[in-house]
């Protein structure tokens, strides 16, 4: 197993060297010129003694001191938003503030981040990326795949994920990238947290019961 599991990281390491090298390492430039910092943007991995193979999402942290529209959720000023694909009580699919409720409530352990800042066109492109996503959940196209389509289309090219289906190799890419171990959530209450309902133009969000905010 100790073989396999060194064989794994080492075309890994090989791939994402590739991979890298055909990204341009700089961020891509503001279409309207203005590359003011709005945004914190971070993807998280945590493992778990209930999720063994890891859970991952991504979160928002709104700069500015207006609100923020992001997907179907807006993030207060000074705020931030959580965004994960589950299987819950409520139903399999997106749930908003989740992850962030969690923390709140019960604490979280080992957690790795990977962080970004954003422009005003980048948020914008992870709300569009957010409103097209499948409202959907299932052992292929899980919280790692939805995790790293959603922070592939706002981080910056150099800090791209590759999709792979099997989840102890996207949390190996984080590793890889040295990543941060802080929480950096902000706190939020129960009636922030939501599922959503639908996607793209018939999408909502509607709130999440208690029997969906337990431990993750």
């Amino acid at each position: 197993m100790k073989i396999t599991k060194k064989i794994l990281s080492l075309i890994l390491v090989v791939i994402m060297c590739f991979s890298t090298a055909s990204m341009a390492i700089a961020a891509e430039p503001s279409a309207n010129g203005d590359d003011k910092i709005v945004a914190n943007f971070y993807i998280y991995v945590m493992e778990t003694d209930i999720h063994p193979i890891g859970h991952m999402w991504v979160y928002m942290e709104n700069l500015t001191n207006k609100p923020m529209k992001v997907g179907y959720y807006t993030i207060p000023a000074k705020k931030g938003m959580s965004v994960g694909v589950f299987a819950r009580k409520d139903g399999f699919g997106i749930y908003y503030n989740v992850e962030a409720y969690t923390q709140t409530v019960y604490g979280m352990e080992n957690q790795y981040c990977l962080k970004d800042q954003l422009t005003a066109d980048k948020v914008q492109d992870v709300s569009d990326a957010l409103i097209d996503a499948a409202n959907h959940w299932d052992p292929i196209f899980n919280c790692m795949y939805f995790a790293f389509k959603i922070w592939n289309a706002g981080c910056s090219r150099g800090k791209r994920l590759l999709h792979l289906v099997w989840p102890p190799l996207g949390t190996l890419q984080i590793k890889l990238k040295t990543p941060l171990r802080e929480v950096q959530m902000k706190g939020v209450t129960m009636d922030q947290a939501y599922r959503q309902v639908g996607s793209g133009r018939n999408g909502r969000l509607v709130p999440a019961t208690l029997k969906s905010l337990g431990r993750i």
